[in-house]
């Protein structure tokens, strides 16, 4: 995924670091030039790091942990706080935990001590409890919503500052389903980036020292599966806009 002298990519993407050696209507064959630094990004969870990477481009390394445990384990709690502080941000979607207590210390602990964390809320769908467990932490209430079809998004700072393309929210099978998440009035340190009407998708709270963000909405692996490049870039520029948080 990341260190392959050639790859094959879609006529419209440029990937960084890799030349056009071939390119057709279809296809461009690329070679790589050079080793390039990139932000090491930690990802807890499953089913979720087969394509976050195309995603977001390849443009950050982002892979499973090792712990002493479990390799490439799901539960938060399976990772220490040293292994957390050894990349340059955490990611978690379709997470689990042995102990909510354990999990939520540790991760306060990450936070508070300038840590950056960035939460897909939509990996558990089918279990609440993990997302209830959060409250007190994220300072959020999950929601499971049906998304309208064509959502009229709107942008926050920086995001408002560039133009995107978001595709039509339906399956196949109909409804868009996806947990997306509301403030409590007595939340009140937290940013929305990205809301449609009442609902927000997209927010960040300092905690402590550090960064969450939170995403609701399902909205990376719904700009997967519709390849939409507009829609990617916006998760691109999230991902790097939590990188520069400071």
């Amino acid at each position: 995924m990341y260190n392959a002298d050639y790859l094959f990519g879609p006529s419209n993407k440029v990937l960084e670091s890799f030349a056009i050696i071939k390119e057709t209507a279809t296809y461009i064959l690329f070679e790589r030039e050079y080793e390039v630094e990139k932000p090491w990004i930690l990802y807890i969870g499953r089913n979720f790091e087969n394509y976050v990477g195309e995603v977001v481009s390849y443009s950050f390394y982002i892979t499973n942990g090792e712990t002493n445990k479990n390799q490439y384990s799901q539960y938060i709690d399976d990772y220490t706080l040293e292994d957390l502080n050894s990349y340059d941000a955490v990611l978690l979607y379709n997470f689990k935990w042995h102990s909510k207590d354990d999990a939520l210390d540790l991760l306060a602990q990450y936070l508070n001590g300038g840590g950056k964390l960035i939460v897909d809320l939509s990996g558990n769908m089918a279990d609440d409890t993990w997302n209830y467990g959060l409250v007190s932490l994220l300072g959020i209430i999950p929601q499971r919503v049906t998304v309208p079809t064509e959502p009229s998004f709107t942008l926050y700072a920086p995001f408002d500052e560039n133009e995107y393309d978001f595709s039509e929210f339906i399956t196949e099978e109909g409804e868009w389903m996806a947990i997306t998440l509301s403030i409590p009035d007595s939340t009140e340190d937290m940013d929305i980036l990205m809301r449609s009407r009442d609902v927000v998708f997209a927010a960040h709270r300092e905690i402590g020292d550090g960064h969450v963000i939170i995403l609701g909405g399902n909205m990376i692996y719904h700009s997967y599966i519709k390849f939409n490049y507009s829609e990617r870039q916006f998760i691109e520029d999230v991902f790097q806009y939590t990188l520069d948080l400071e």
